[in-house]
This record gives structure tokens, sequence and C-alpha cells, in this order.
């Protein structure tokens, strides 16, 4: 049975055109989810930021020690610094922004559109028409909970497609095309939507 979460309603309201209904609202779970990004990016942010905090601890090393005349190394430090700081993002920061954000992100399914609305003061909302949409993409993840993904053109679900470019940065991001990250009730969203998108594409009676 589908419930409709009345915080998340409330957030979407305001989006909905004449004779639209909500069939759907939710919000995304606030836990931390693993995702198929991460099997890259954990490693890859433990590599950069170890060997930019290396660099950074033997410049800084060698100008405290004044070893061979070495200048002062502060131009690198900073520099190596800043890119150790982004491999932290990638290996722990980045859940914790996602799960902020989370908490201000509000999806929901009408009887024409999937909508995702982010933010309070600075709303973002994307939406695509049920009859738009081309694939729907199901990931699953504990508990029942998983990821929906929308394409108005044939996807490319790869790491680095562009389908998929820099979203493991930020995959609470909101683009042109909605995705439902880590919703609780995942299938019985997933078969609304294919439902609906059923519906939308079958010839009319007597047409």
């Amino acid at each position: 049975m589908l419930t409709i979460d009345e915080a998340a309603l409330a957030a979407v309201q305001p989006e909905l055109a004449d004779g639209e209904v909500v069939l759907w609202a939710g919000r995304p779970n606030p836990r931390i989810h693993l995702h198929k990004h991460d099997g890259f990016l954990i490693p890859f942010g433990l590599i950069w930021g170890g060997l930019a905090g290396f660099i950074a601890w033997v410049a800084a090393s060698a100008w405290l020690s004044q070893l061979n005349g070495a200048t002062s190394p502060l131009p690198v430090v900073i520099v190596t610094s800043a890119f150790a700081s982004m491999g932290q993002y990638l290996i722990w920061g980045r859940f914790l922004y996602a799960k902020r954000m989370k908490l201000r992100t509000h999806y929901a399914v009408t009887n024409q559109r999937v909508l995702a609305v982010q933010g309070f003061a600075r709303r973002r909302m994307a939406s695509a028409y049920i009859d738009k949409i081309h694939t729907v993409g199901l990931e699953e993840g504990p508990n029942q909970s998983g990821t929906l993904r929308f394409t108005d053109t044939p996807p490319n679900w790869g790491i680095f497609s562009a389908d998929n470019q820099w979203q493991g940065w930020n995959i609470m991001s909101i683009g042109t095309i909605p995705v439902f990250v880590d919703i609780d009730e995942l299938k019985h969203v997933y078969r609304l939507v294919l439902q609906l998108r059923a519906q939308s594409q079958s010839p009319l009676v007597g047409a």
C-alpha cells in the first residue's frame, strides 16, 4: 500500500497543475546508503587524499628542517591540502552532505508527472511527464529501499557515462530529470510509475 508523506505533499503542492493529483509522495531515507559509484569513488578518494597529504607532509617537513636550503613550500602545502580535503570529501564528506540534503528533498508521483523538489527558501524542482519517460531504472538497496532513475532518452547506465557524469560527487543534485534517491516502498513506486506509463501510452478507445 503506497503512503503519502504529509511533508512531501506540502512541499510539492505549489508545483502542481490544475487537475494534477498526487498518488504518492515521499522523502529520501536519511540513513547512509552505498551506491554503485562508491565502489570507485571511495578507493579513488583514499588514493587521492593519501597522495596529496603525503606530498604536503614532505614539503612541510623539508621546509621546517631547511633541508638542502629548501625554500618555503607554502604554495605546495596549500595546493596539496586542498587536494587532500577533496579526498576527504570523496571518502566521507559527501555522505554527510547527502544526508543534509535528504532532509530538504521531497518526491512525488502524480497522475501526470514525477517530481523532485529540494530546498526551502531557494527551491529547485525537476519533473518529467509520465508519457515522456523512456526508461525507469531501479537500483535496489537494503530494507526494500533504493533508487529510481527516469530517462527521456535511451539510457547509458555505465559509471563513466554521460547519464552518470559527476553524479557520485553529489547524489542529491537536482538535474533536469528527477531521480528518486534512497526511497522506501521502492518496488511499489516503481510499479506505480510503470502502470501510469503503460496507461499513458495505450491508444484511446474509439480512436
